[in-house]
This record gives structure tokens, sequence and C-alpha cells, in this order.
């Protein structure tokens, strides 16, 4: 076993030190089991403690909401591949769980305090582009015309 090996206290195997993870603590820089058996190891605590875990990841993702939020805006808006990929699968759930999202929008609108966020919401776009407000309603586009032939 050179310096650059290392042996695993669960599988019992020498593999170099790029097959485990760092930790500053350890002697060698280095974890004493390598990446797969830490791995497996997480996983299992991970079925083993289901409600744990779901707590965990609730808390998480409620806890990072704006970041997440922020960065996938970003991203939207920096890369047309992800915005068009985006709105695919926004129609693709919307299209597969239609009715719930009827309800869910018909839950939402039903709420006393919505006609004032809504007011708002659409005073401050007209604050925000008043070149479009001002110019009036845009002349339909797609007006047909039948012949009276």
């Amino acid at each position: 076993m050179t310096v650059a090996e290392k042996k695993c206290s669960v599988c019992d195997v020498v593999k170099s030190l790029d097959e485990f993870y760092k930790m500053t603590k350890s002697p060698d820089g280095r974890g004493y089991t390598c990446k797969p058996c830490a791995r497996a190891r997480a996983r299992q605590w991970n079925i083993d403690n289901r409600d744990r875990f779901n707590e965990n990841n609730r808390k998480y993702w409620n806890d990072h909401a704006g970041e997440r939020n922020d960065q996938k805006r970003q991203r939207r808006a920096s890369d047309p591949e992800f915005r068009a990929s985006d709105m695919e699968r926004k129609k693709r759930e919307y299209h597969a769980n239609r009715e719930a999202e009827l309800e869910r929008q018909r839950k939402y609108r039903a709420r006393p305090e919505f006609p004032a966020e809504h007011h708002a919401r659409n005073a401050l776009w007209r604050e925000n582009n008043r070149e479009h407000h001002e110019e009036g309603p845009t002349p339909w586009k797609f007006r047909t015309t039948r012949s009276t032939a």
C-alpha cells in the first residue's frame, strides 16, 4: 500500500485516495470509508429513517426556496434552451394535471384578499410598462374575415 492509497474500513479493499471523500479531521485528509460504501450507508440511512429524511428535505427546500427561485430565474433568462425545456415541462405537467390545476386556481382566486392583490399587481405592471399600457389594446392578430361571396 503506497502513500496515495488507503484501505476502506467497510469493504477492506485498498483504493486510491481519490476514492475517499475529503475529511479535514483525518490524519491523511480523507475519510475512513470509500465513496461507494459511504453512499450505500447514506442510502440505507435514508431508507431506515424515511420520516426524518423527508422532514430534513422539506425543511431544506423551504429554507432555500428564494435562492433556488433566483437561480432558476437567472438560468431561464440566460439560457434559451433551458427556458424552452422548462416551458415544455410546465405544459406537460399542466395538461397531465389539468383538473387539479384548475381547482387550485379557483381556490386561489376565491380567497378574500385576491381582488386587492390582483388590483395591486396590475397597477404595478401598468406603472412599470407605461409604453404598453398607453398604446391601448392590441389589435387582433388573427382576425378572421369571412367572404360574402
